[in-house]
């Protein structure tokens, strides 16, 4: 028997049972997954939407699409990235440089079923306890010098970087923000909802063991997007006390972290020294990146270089940047470290136009929509809406130094947990 996520009463189960039931598994397996496989998650969210295309064409009239304008604007924005392919002259045999709309399969599945099947706050607790395990396997593969055996050596920069299986640590910063945007916006709006006080604890004490993975990160740029996550959300619940309290204690953590190093406290320090570089204006030369991708969209300012062009196209353009060190003229990217840059040099005014109305629609046409419609207060709908668009933003905010959003690792979760705050049931 199916029950209806966060209601009381169970759904009765259709004919299409047995499939949602396979699509449920493999929608847990994909969530289990996606903090440290990207073939395993990847296997289990095309497997769950092979499922669901399944029931819908073999339910009949009963099991139709839900139609939404956001498919409109996906489309338009996958047809410039396809365009794109023929700008840079890749064609269609380079498709796979284009895999990361994949992504937007994600929330259709979320879109479509995966709301119905799927308990919001049990999602939230399965990737927390997750990740936890992956936090506690590296301190405790270090702490026994388990490092050099095969299966703990994703874990063996631990000591100066936590980056658990993701490719860079930055890339599992933003994912670390994401889920924990979510799960905060639940236990501070929706408190309530949980089986019992116990329950609420332990999910709390899983987001504190998470954020010390996020600090571990060493990223700066999630650093400041949670912070300001923290205190969005604590506006928008009206702890208003709490929200003083967390100013001074960021004051103080602040503080702590700008004085002068401390001797024998290694973290302590590391964290000045990223802290200090990132005041004193040091920015990893993408000040050099930007000014090259710049020129690149002034001198392709409709169609772009195409997908791929900024990689191929690259040195030639740093070279053009007269005031940049000859070093950095010597380094070459794949990407601009800027989503909006990045979007916009490869795929041109349509891909990027596109691209803006999308995540403009996602926002505030659906995602703030839906939150001022539901007046129930506690309600773990509004919640989950609030925080999913909390994360939608923070990776806006954070794309302004990074090409983040379509970074598989982070771009497949980002639109489950859209489509997941998105999807509407029928009474």
């Amino acid at each position: 028997m199916v029950k209806c996520a966060n209601c009381m009463e169970p759904i009765i189960p259709s004919e299409s049972g047995k499939t949602d039931s396979v699509i449920y598994f493999f929608i847990v397996m994909f969530l289990i997954t996606v903090s440290f496989s990207t073939f395993l998650s990847n296997f289990a969210l095309y497997s769950a939407i092979a499922a669901l295309l399944y029931s819908r064409f073999s339910g009949g009239a009963a099991a139709k699409f839900k139609y939404s304008p956001v498919y409109s604007i996906m489309l338009l924005f996958v047809a410039a990235n396809i365009l794109g392919l023929f700008t840079s002259g890749l064609g269609l045999a380079g498709i796979g440089k284009i895999k990361n709309v994949m992504a937007f399969l994600a929330f259709f599945l979320a879109y479509e079923k995966g709301f119905m099947l799927v308990d919001k706050i049990k999602m939230m607790a399965l990737l927390q306890s997750v990740n936890f395990i992956l936090l506690l396997t590296a301190i405790l593969a270090t702490a026994f010098g388990l490092t050099d055996i095969v299966y703990f050596q994703d874990f063996v920069y631990w000591p100066s970087k936590y980056s658990g299986l993701f490719e860079v640590p930055i890339t599992y910063g933003e994912f670390l923000v994401m889920m924990q945007c979510i799960s905060l916006a639940i236990i501070l709006g929706a408190k309530d909802a949980f089986e019992s006080p116990q329950k609420r604890g332990l999910f709390l004490a899983l987001i504190c063991a998470n954020a010390a993975a996020l600090l571990l990160t060493y990223s700066r740029g999630p650093w400041a997007a949670m912070v300001l996550a923290v205190f969005a959300l604590l506006l928008f619940n009206r702890y208003y006390r709490i929200f003083a309290a967390a100013l001074i204690v960021s004051a103080l953590a602040a503080a702590v972290v700008i004085y002068p190093p401390v001797k024998n406290f290694a973290l302590l320090n590391d964290l000045n020294a990223r802290v200090m570089s990132t005041l004193g204006g040091y920015s990893s030369g993408r000040e050099v990146i930007y000014a090259a991708g710049i020129a690149m969209i002034k001198d392709n300012p409709v169609t772009g270089v195409g997908i791929g062009g900024v990689e191929k196209n690259y040195s030639d353009y740093v070279r053009r940047v007269e005031w940049a060190p000859e070093e950095r003229k010597k380094m070459v990217y794949g990407h601009l470290h800027n989503l909006y840059l990045q979007i916009y040099a490869e795929t041109g005014f349509a891909g990027f136009a596109s691209f803006i109305c999308l995540c403009l629609y996602v926002l505030a046409g659906r995602l703030i929509k839906k939150i001022n419609s539901i007046k129930e207060e506690g309600a773990v709908e509004k919640a989950f809406a609030a925080g999913t668009a909390l994360a939608f933003a923070a990776v806006l905010v954070m794309g302004l130094s990074e090409y983040n959003m379509f970074n598989n690792e982070i771009s497949r979760i980002l639109w489950f947990y859209t489509g997941m705050a998105l999807g509407e049931r029928k009474n």
